[in-house]
């Protein structure tokens, strides 16, 4: 696998510059909920003179741009005490738990009650590989699902689990990404990407792109999580879908990855769930760009797909028509659960 080159932006998205791509590349208390989708470190007190603090078991702390970080796993506020996450912090009047580690965990409110909101995010599908015996592009992989919305919580502990992205696999089609889970909701890991020998792109939160091989066909998304991988037209790979758009139809290079949805629970806007680009067939030709949101680049001709970015949902890039050899598909990106409440 190649990392994900986010300097092919500068040469390439032009190609789709109106799509907005610019990088390459458990519940017994609950009694009410609602969610959408991005488709539509010990001491008591401490501060920091780069404006922020950290600390392993803290209790207290500012900065001048007024967030705290903590690698604790507990917070105490007035309303609700949680515990849970591989980061805690306090930003602009709010909590934040996030949990990064792939695998299961567990968000347990300690004490008191009131609406959390979260961000859950699957992990991404990986791109297609190549196979020497056919010339044309490998599809990208499809995103993983992303889910936002609140609950209204009570003391007690609440499942989270944080897909992995799947591992992309030479001169094969790619591999879905797994679900991310916060409570009773959960996001659909993202389809894979297509393999060379015309292969169809997979189902999942956002569909994977095709083989640029007739009759491939791309995968469809879940509703209300992400899109569709795009539609094959000509030889190149097709981009996966993303959160926010429709996996790229090729046009004189790989198909772009569908761009990913923008979310600011974290205090800052950041991308999420983009799609995988498609792979360019015939020497010269070049690889689509990944979606903003962590999607991995499709490779050029005779190049392997470039993995997504983790904790993103991000999907792989498929791989280039292979030339002479097998290459792999981009792995894709892990996900994502955050959860925040007003302190």
């Amino acid at each position: 696998m190649l990392i994900n080159r986010t300097y092919r932006t500068y040469y390439q998205d032009y190609y789709y510059i109106t799509d907005g791509i610019t990088n390459k590349g458990g519940d017994d208390e609950s009694s009410e909920s609602s969610e959408s989708v991005g488709n539509t470190s010990s001491s008591t007190s401490s501060s920091s003179s780069e404006g922020h603090t950290s600390s392993s078991n803290s209790s207290s702390s500012s900065s001048s741009e007024g967030y705290t970080t903590s690698s604790s796993s507990s917070s105490g506020v007035a309303g609700i005490s949680a515990t849970g996450g591989d980061s805690i912090y306090t930003i602009s009047g709010y909590k934040v738990h996030e949990f990064t580690t792939t695998g299961a965990a567990t968000f347990t409110i300690t004490g008191g009650s009131g609406t959390v909101e979260y961000l859950v995010v699957a992990g991404g599908g990986s791109g297609g590989g190549a196979d020497v015996s056919v010339p044309d592009g490998s599809g990208g992989g499809g995103a993983g699902g992303m889910k936002t919305g609140s609950s209204v919580l009570g003391a007690g502990s609440y499942t989270v689990t944080v897909g992995a992205g799947a591992a992309g696999r030479a001169g094969l089609s790619g591999l879905k990404g797994s679900d991310s889970v916060f409570d009773t909701v959960t996001s659909e890991g993202g389809g894979f990407g297509g393999g060379e020998f015309a292969d169809n792109g997979g189902d999942g939160g956002s569909g994977g792109g095709c083989s640029g091989n007739s009759p491939a066909v791309p995968g469809s998304a879940t509703v209300g999580q992400g899109n569709d991988g795009g539609t094959r037209i000509g030889q190149h790979g097709t981009g996966g879908g993303g959160a926010g758009a429709t996996g790229g139809i090729p046009a004189n290079a790989g198909g772009v990855g569908g761009i990913g949805v923008a979310s600011d629970i974290t205090g800052a806007s950041v991308f999420y769930a983009g799609g995988g680009g498609g792979g360019g067939a015939a020497p010269g030709f070049l690889g689509g760009v990944g979606g903003n949101g962590g999607g991995g680049a499709g490779g050029d001709y005779a190049e392997a797909g470039f993995d997504a970015t983790a904790n993103t949902g991000g999907a792989g890039g498929g791989c280039g028509d292979s030339g002479s050899s097998n290459f792999a598909g981009g792995d894709g990106g892990s996900g994502i659960v955050i959860i925040r409440y007003k302190l």
